[in-house]
């Protein structure tokens, strides 16, 4: 539309500033922000009123186009706000995140609520939803263990079991029970963390992929003694070397499998390895110029694999393991790096891309073809952590706050 708003950090005392040529041209608007600091801006998306959040002094709104300003501070406890940004369907709603937590508003911004309970001054490394219940979310906190919600994250809880680790970097787990990688090992529990014991069989080996195929099967990665383990008792009880790992694909970054391969690919290429005969394959790819930031199996074609590049901003690669073909699947939209791809369980047709550094969230309902961007709740989140739950909602982990929406319809 060409009209554009920013803060003027270089030069408070002018204010804000205004162009409604893209930036050719500008004019004050305001001068009654003297002194302040801004941290950010947004514009309603109906009527244009203008909400600043301003470091140490809160929220501010301008219905006048800037003349004038409100402060809409009711219900907001922490005042050092990060972000502000509108529900992109119901603009009432709006989200600040401030540097204890995320705040909420439903009518514009006149009341604020907590919208981060249990989950204050976590750092989340990992989300893990569970396929047959939508309500139970689990997050690995690298400061205090293990956070459960039950309810679609509306409230958290900490799990605070008699165990023998603090620090949670993994979560890994099936139907049956989950597997947690702490600070000083690997542990177990098949009630949620009521009650842990010690995964013996692993202590001192550095796994750094922990995959479940079916209730009985997890394959694991050991990096230090560069061999792929597997455990085939249902419980991770005992595990069995399956294979060394090739020393032509280098250092391993991701491990998957699909029908009796395991897939493993390397900063030098990609192998996969038949679980039958345990011998491994060379596909005939040259994947020289690329390097793996992340993979995923499309599960319309388990044989494919959507890769994403972190060597070349927006690119993303399918790979078809039987054909030995590889092709360009992304789109210039997105000139960032991919950090996670995820597949829509109740709709393969759509594909979510989580990129970095913007924190931007994309979808795409035709496989691939063409991308739309969904806008995260913050214009700029630090993306550590993201899930699909089975009833379609995203799940995002930032610092120490979770997101979430639904994912839109086409």
């Amino acid at each position: 539309f060409g009209l554009s708003f920013t803060a003027d950090y270089n030069n408070p005392v002018n204010g804000l500033v205004k162009s409604k040529d893209k930036g050719k041209t500008w004019q004050v608007i305001s001068d009654q922000l003297s002194g302040k600091s801004v941290s950010c801006l947004v514009t309603h998306p109906k009527n244009n009123s203008i909400y600043i959040g301003v470091i140490d002094d809160g929220v501010l709104a301008s219905y006048d186009d800037g003349k004038t300003w409100q402060v809409l501070n009711n219900g907001l406890h922490n005042l050092k706000v990060a972000s502000l940004t509108f529900d992109p369907i119901n603009p009432e709603i709006i989200y600040c995140s401030t540097r204890h937590g995320l705040f909420k508003s439903t009518n514009g911004g006149q009341k604020w609520t907590w919208a981060s309970n249990g989950l204050a001054q976590c750092q989340i490394t990992q989300i893990m939803t569970d396929p047959l219940n939508p309500n139970l979310i689990l997050v690995a906190d690298f400061t205090s263990g293990m956070r459960i919600s039950e309810d679609e994250g509306t409230t958290w809880r900490p799990v605070q079991p008699q165990r023998p680790f603090r620090n949670v970097y993994r979560l890994a787990g099936n139907q049956n029970f989950l597997i947690v990688e702490g600070n000083n090992g690997f542990y177990r529990t098949f009630n949620l963390g009521k009650e842990w014991d010690e995964l013996v069989a692993l202590r001192n080996k550095q796994v750094a992929f922990c995959t479940f195929i079916n209730s009985k099967e997890i394959y694991a990665l050991d990096v230090k003694e560069k061999q792929i383990l597997l455990s085939t008792d249902g419980s991770g009880e005992r595990w069995e070397i399956l294979s060394l790992l090739p020393e032509e694909i280098g250092d391993i970054r991701w491990m998957g499998k699909y029908q009796d391969f395991v897939v493993c690919i390397g900063h030098k290429g990609i192998a996969k390895l038949n679980t039958q005969n345990k011998k491994w394959i060379h596909p005939n790819l040259n994947m020289a110029e690329i390097s793996t930031l992340c993979a995923v199996f499309n599960p319309q074609q388990p044989e494919t694999l959507i890769l994403s590049d972190s060597g070349d901003y927006g690119k993303t690669y399918e790979i078809n393991l039987e054909t030995e073909t590889i092709r360009l699947f992304s789109t210039e939209k997105i000139k960032e790096c991919s950090t996670r791809i995820l597949f829509d369980q109740t709709n393969p047709q759509n594909i979510i891309k989580i990129v970095h550094p913007s924190g931007g969230v994309f979808v795409s309902h035709n496989n691939g073809v063409d991308w739309d961007n969904i806008t995260p709740l913050v214009p700029y989140l630090d993306l550590r952590e993201s899930n699909i739950s089975s009833n379609g909602f995203i799940y995002l982990a930032a610092g120490g706050t979770i997101y979430s929406r639904k994912i839109p319809a086409k």
